[in-house]
């Protein structure tokens, strides 16, 4: 036998609530109950019902839990599998099963923006500026998802970085940790120097100095290098473009 339990909460994860998320988010999550059953078919409805889930994605959670509360491991306990076509999944279970199913995901597909997270130079030449999703907006929003993090990541605003003109030299690299803030880490080691980022709210962003590159596990943006010297005004050059998308 089985019973469903359908939730639906939407969020505002808005930055200058929730700093480390300067995004915000529709999540559906929907609960199975199944009682001594060999398999479980979800199919995938743009419309709700009480037996499918409405994610137009391969990219969602799922967590299976035995009747005493327990966790059960995929590939032990049950497998998973997914039409990449219709969406529909079907649920095998190792043996008669009795426990919960929960799916949770983002509600909505990626977004397919050119723009979306794209690291861009300030404006004027020559800038000591760089800019992350500068299109973006609460109403012109960049979603993507990242295999590196594996997490999605949200924005709904432009984030800045400022280099200043005491620096002589330095490569930015940028990138989306898995707290889906923007870091600008930059091979100068001159923390003083008054570099600084902002995004229109708290811990949307931060700065690491002395970096040689982009770390493990994070999703690369893009990068540049500045220069400056006695003769001309410090400008970032050509950014590289980075991103998996």
């Amino acid at each position: 036998m089985k019973t469903y339990v359908s939730t639906r909460f939407a969020a505002l994860l808005l930055a200058s609530v929730m700093g480390s998320l300067p995004a915000f988010a529709t999540i559906t999550s929907k609960t199975y109950a199944v009682t001594n059953e060999n398999s479980l078919s979800i199919p995938y409805s743009s419309s709700s019902n009480s037996t499918n889930h409405q994610f137009a994605s391969t990219k969602l959670g799922m967590s299976v839990y035995d009747n005493s509360g327990a966790l059960v491991l995929p590939g032990y306990g049950y497998t998973k599998a997914q039409n990449t076509s219709t969406f529909d999944i079907t649920i095998t279970f190792s043996s008669s099963f009795t426990g919960t199913v929960k799916l949770f995901g983002i509600f909505d597909p990626d977004t397919t923006a050119s723009g979306d997270f794209a690291v861009t130079k300030g404006v004027g030449t020559p800038t000591n500026q760089l800019e992350v999703c500068a299109s973006c907006s609460m109403s012109s929003y960049a979603r993507r998802y990242s295999s590196a993090t594996g997490k999605y990541h949200l924005g709904v605003r432009k984030v800045s970085f400022y280099q200043p003109h005491t620096i002589t030299y330095a490569t930015v690299y940028v990138w989306l940790d898995s707290n889906n803030r923007v870091v600008f880490g930059t091979t100068s080691n001159s923390t003083g120097a008054g570099e600084y980022c902002t995004a229109g709210g708290q811990g949307n962003c931060l700065i690491q100095w002395a970096v040689t590159g982009y770390p493990a596990g994070v999703q690369h943006l893009g990068h540049a290098t500045f220069t400056d010297s006695q003769y001309t005004e410090g400008n970032f050059g050509a950014v590289t473009d980075d991103r998996s998308w």
